[in-house]
C-alpha cells in the first residue's frame, strides 16, 4: 500500500456500488467513472423497485459480496429517492438499513437537502459530476465512518456530530447504548450503534480515525479522462432526450393519455437535458432546461395558456439544439429568453 502523506492508497477492488438512475446516460457514467477509481463491482437499477430487489437479493445474507454504498439519484419516474431512503433506513434486514447513501441529483434544493438527511442519507453530491466530486465523498464515507441513532423518529446517521467512543464494545458488532443524555422528550428510547469501520477495514487501513486514505490519484486522472471521453456521445444524448419530450408535448395536444403524466415526463426530461448541459457546460441549454423544470412543477395542463408558454420552451430548446448556441449571453440566446419571457407575460 502506497503511502502519500498521513494518507493510504485504498484497495477498493472487493467493494460493491449499487447506481439508481433512471437516466441510462448518466448511469453509464456513473459506473465508468467507479470502475476506474477501482471499485470492483458496480450494480445498476433503473427505478426505486428494481434497487429494492436488487439490495434484498444481494444483501440477504451478510458476506463479502455485500453490496457496501449506494449512490442514488433523486429525481426519477414512478418513485423518488425519498421512497428509496425510507425503505433502506426501515429494512429489517441490518445489511441494508445501515448502508451508506449518497443522493447525487442535479435537483437539490435547501429543502431536498435536508428532506434527504432527515430520512437518513449519508452525503450528497450536487450535479454537475465530477471525478473530484465523486472520490472526495467516497473517500469521506470510507474514512468517517457515523453512529447510527435509532429513536422513534429517526433511525440513520448522527446528526449531532461526535462518534462518542464507547470503550469495552466490540465496534464491529452493532451493539446500540442507551443515550440517556440526548435533551429529547423521548431520550430513554433513543440508543446510539457505534460506527463500524467495516469500510474502512475492507479498503485496507486500519480502524482508526486519524488514518486517512485516498484513491490513486493516476485512477482519479483516468475517472475524468473517461467522463470527457463519455461527452463525445452528449449530442445523440441530448437529441434522444428532447425527442422524448417533444413526444410527451404532441401527446397533451392530441389529448393523448393523463395530461399530468405527460407534463411529468417533459418536467423529468428537463432535469435529465439540465444534468448533461451542466456536466458539459452547455450554459444556454442548462439556463433553458433549469427553468422548463421549474416551470413544469407550476403548470397547470388543463390551462390552454400554459400550454403556450410550454411550448415556447420547448421550442426555444429545439432552436438551441439546431443551431447550436452555447453561450448564453450572446445576441440569439438573449433573444430566445425574451420570447419565452413574453410568453410568460402574455399567457401566466
Amino acid at each position: 500500500m502506497l503511502n502519500l502523506g498521513n494518507s493510504k492508497i485504498y484497495n477498493l477492488d472487493d467493494f460493491t456500488v449499487l447506481v439508481v438512475d433512471d437516466f441510462e446516460f448518466v448511469a453509464e457514467l456513473l459506473v465508468t467513472m467507479l470502475e476506474e477509481m477501482g471499485i470492483g463491482r458496480c450494480l445498476t437499477a433503473k427505478s426505486c423497485a428494481e434497487a429494492r430487489e436488487i439490495m434484498s437479493d444481494v444483501n440477504a445474507k451478510n458476506s463479502r459480496d455485500n453490496i457496501d454504498l449506494v449512490i442514488m439519484d433523486w429525481l426519477m419516474p414512478e418513485e423518488n429517492g425519498d421512497a428509496l431512503i425510507n425503505w433502506i433506513r426501515n429494512s429489517k434486514n441490518d445489511n441494508v438499513r445501515f448502508l451508506p447513501v449518497i443522493v447525487c441529483s442535479a435537483y437539490v434544493t435547501q429543502d431536498l437537502a435536508m428532506t434527504a438527511r432527515n430520512l437518513g442519507a449519508t452525503n450528497i453530491i450536487v450535479k454537475p459530476l465530477s471525478a473530484e466530486k465523486l472520490v472526495n465523498r467516497i473517500q469521506y464515507v470510507i474514512d468517517n465512518p457515523e453512529p447510527f441513532i435509532d429513536s422513534p423518529t429517526y433511525f440513520g446517521p448522527n446528526r449531532r456530530g461526535g462518534k462518542r467512543d464507547y470503550k469495552g464494545q466490540d465496534r464491529r458488532q452493532r451493539q446500540p447504548v442507551m443515550l440517556g443524555n440526548i435533551k429529547d422528550k423521548d431520550a430513554n428510547d433513543i440508543v446510539m450503534y457505534p460506527a463500524d469501520y467495516a469500510l474502512k477495514r475492507k479498503a485496507g487501513l486500519p480502524e482508526r480515525d486519524d488514518v486517512k486514505g485516498r484513491v490513486n490519484p493516476e485512477k482519479i486522472k483516468k475517472a475524468t479522462k473517461a467522463l470527457e471521453k463519455k461527452g463525445q456521445h452528449y449530442t445523440a444524448e441530448i437529441e434522444k432526450v428532447y425527442k422524448k419530450m417533444l413526444g410527451a408535448f404532441l401527446r397533451i395536444q392530441k389529448n393523448d393519455g393523463e395530461r399530468s403524466a405527460n407534463v411529468k415526463s417533459i418536467h423529468l426530461c428537463a432535469n435529465n437535458i439540465k444534468d448533461l448541459t451542466a456536466t458539459y457546460n452547455r450554459s444556454l441549454l442548462y439556463e433553458l432546461s433549469l427553468s422548463l423544470r421549474d416551470y413544469c412543477e407550476k403548470i397547470n395542463p388543463n390551462q390552454p395558456q400554459h400550454l403556450v408558454i410550454l411550448k415556447a420552451y420547448i421550442d426555444t430548446i429545439g432552436v438551441t439544439m439546431k443551431q447550436k448556441l452555447m453561450n448564453s449571453n450572446s445576441p440569439e440566446a438573449m433573444e430566445l429568453k425574451r420570447i419565452i419571457q413574453k410568453a410568460i407575460e402574455i399567457y401566466a
